[in-house]
Order: structure tokens, then C-alpha cells, then sequence
């Protein structure tokens, strides 16, 4: 792998690190709420762990095209 590709593998892992604390955090603050039960708050994270995962993967294509582009 070029050492560009480790650049943005690093910042590709760092933008999911995020990502997944950020759902995290909304579940969690969720989580207060006390008619939520917990296949509630279950299906919630799923939700945005999938939202998440379809971002990344719209993030990488885009990456892997710019890098297309650019050789």
C-alpha cells in the first residue's frame, strides 16, 4: 500500500471511531428516557450503526474514485 493509503486508512478508522461514539451517545441519551424499553433502544443503535456503515461506504468509493482519478 502506498504510504498515502495509510493516511487514509488512519482517517477512514478515525471518522468510524466517531461515528460509532456519536451513536453511542444518542442511544445512550436515549437510554434516559423511561418508556424506552430495551428492544427500543436496541433497534435505534441498529438503525444508526446501519445509517453509519452505509456513510462509510459511501466514504471509501469516494476515496477509491479520487484515487482512480488521480493515477
Amino acid at each position: 500500500m502506498p504510504w498515502y493509503g495509510w493516511l487514509i486508512w488512519g482517517a477512514v478508522q478515525a471518522a468510524l471511531i466517531i461515528w460509532v461514539s456519536a451513536a453511542v451517545r444518542r442511544v445512550t441519551g436515549a437510554a434516559e428516557k423511561p418508556e424506552a424499553s430495551g428492544s427500543e433502544k436496541l433497534l435505534a443503535l441498529y438503525r444508526q450503526i446501519e445509517e453509519m456503515l452505509d456513510s462509510f461506504e459511501e466514504f471509501v468509493g469516494e476515496t477509491h474514485e479520487r484515487l482512480d482519478e488521480r493515477r
